[in-house]
């Protein structure tokens, strides 16, 4: 269609030329005057117009796009294996609940090793055991030590006999015939005789001593003493009575957050010798429980009062975890004949080293003394601790209950 076009306005074109060549040798007619002249162009404009008018361009190819060349295809990396999703770790099976149908008897009890003891048992529960019921009475890891039957009616005794090594609170678990759990367990305190109260500890290389100080009837000096300890940055060990401990909650906070060891020196500071079983247990116990209930400090160290001890007051004093400290070197503040001169001549002459070293926090000498010592015991290169420290002991649970409970907002007092 284009092309047509064009042709048209060039032959349009060659007209008017043609025309204006001739226009003088031919006549117009009046009907031509009336018709519009046309110009004619010069030959060289004629030729540049027609030069400028756009000829059909082709329509180009399209260009095609170059295909790139393809990548290579990397080699597939291996899949992982997946992690195998791990069994699940069986529930184990809940321990039983021991059950109370047939129970131990005795409250408490002192066994000596290779005895033969007889142990109380009885039914509470007919309902549920035969009658009568065969037992076995086993240690904690499954030593059978006893066997017996145990009838509906009345209480029963069956034979135990310890063997050696077992420690100084030991369990016992009973057995009915046919189970694999126990329905009861009573622990019992095992004698040894050959257990020794400790003096100091002589083995030692260097020249350490331990202080300690009894707490039972004064508090006159607690404060000074407490200052002068801080003074000198010494560790010592109080033996307080459960009649102290109840009443002197201030003192015993700051001997706790000074670092000082606290023990037991009984509940009324009684001769304990002379006392029962039960008695020496009434003696004991409170004490360990006053101190961790109202300061949350477990306790490790007993001193009997007057230092009087034997097997049954170490037993009942070991099966409560308390070890049995007495001491190498007395200062003998609490007698009254002896003045603060006369006491620091004896302990400058007597100390020696790994002693434990009894005074009195209410000794009335005291502050005549104590100083005086300590300067020249220092000077003569010794140095002082717990009685725990010197012994090298040490106790993972002695601040437990009370770290807990800190944490968890209480304050003692």
């Amino acid at each position: 269609m284009k092309r047509w076009i064009l042709c048209l306005m060039i032959a349009a074109l060659l007209l008017c030329a043609a025309i204006g060549c001739n226009e003088t040798a031919q006549p117009v007619d009046a009907e031509a005057q009336n018709t519009p002249e046309l110009v004619a162009l010069p030959t060289e404009e004629l030729q540049e117009f027609i030069t400028a008018i756009p000829t059909d361009t082709p329509t180009p190819e399209p260009t095609e796009t170059p295909t790139p060349e393809p990548t290579d295809t990397p080699e597939p990396t291996d899949t992982p294996e997946p992690t195998a999703t791990p069994e699940p770790t069986a529930t184990p099976e809940p321990t039983a609940t021991l059950e109370p149908v047939v129970v131990f008897t005795d409250d408490f009890m002192l066994v000596s090793p290779e005895k033969d003891v007889r142990v109380g048992a009885k039914v509470v529960d007919s309902a549920s055991v035969p009658n009568p019921a065969n037992v076995e009475i086993r240690l904690a890891d499954g030593t059978v030590v006893g066997t017996g039957k145990v009838k509906a009616k009345g209480d029963n005794k069956i034979t135990i006999k310890l063997p050696q090594g077992c420690p100084a609170r030991t369990d016992l678990y009973l057995y009915l015939e046919g189970t694999e759990y126990p329905v009861h367990m009573r622990s019992v305190a095992v004698i040894d005789n050959d257990y020794a109260p400790v003096n100091g500890n002589y083995e030692r290389g260097d020249k350490m001593c331990a202080f300690t100080f009894d707490c039972a009837y004064g508090e006159t000096n607690t404060d000074w003493l407490l200052d002068v300890l801080d003074e000198y940055n010494i560790k010592c060990t109080f033996f307080m009575t459960g009649n102290w401990m109840g009443n002197h909650g201030r003192w015993i906070e700051r001997m706790i957050e000074a670092g000082h060891e606290i023990g037991s020196h009984s509940v009324s500071h009684p001769r304990m010798i002379k006392l029962d079983t039960n008695a020496i247990r009434k003696q004991i116990e409170p004490t360990v429980n006053l101190m961790l209930e109202k300061h949350g400090y477990r306790i490790h160290l007993f001193r009997p009062p007057y230092g009087a001890t034997n097997a049954k007051i170490n037993t009942i004093s070991r099966f409560y975890g308390l070890e049995v400290i007495r001491w190498g070197q007395t200062s003998k503040d609490a007698t009254e004949t002896y003045t603060g001169e006369a006491i620091r001549k004896l302990l400058l002459k007597e100390t020696e080293p790994g002693d434990i070293i009894l005074c009195h926090n209410g000794a009335k000498e005291l502050k005549k003394y104590l100083k005086p010592v300590l300067d020249e015991l220092i000077a003569r290169g010794y140095t002082f601790c717990t009685v725990s420290e010197l012994m090298g002991w040490e106790w993972d649970d002695t601040y437990t209950d009370r770290e807990a409970r800190i944490a968890a907002g209480e304050t003692f007092e």
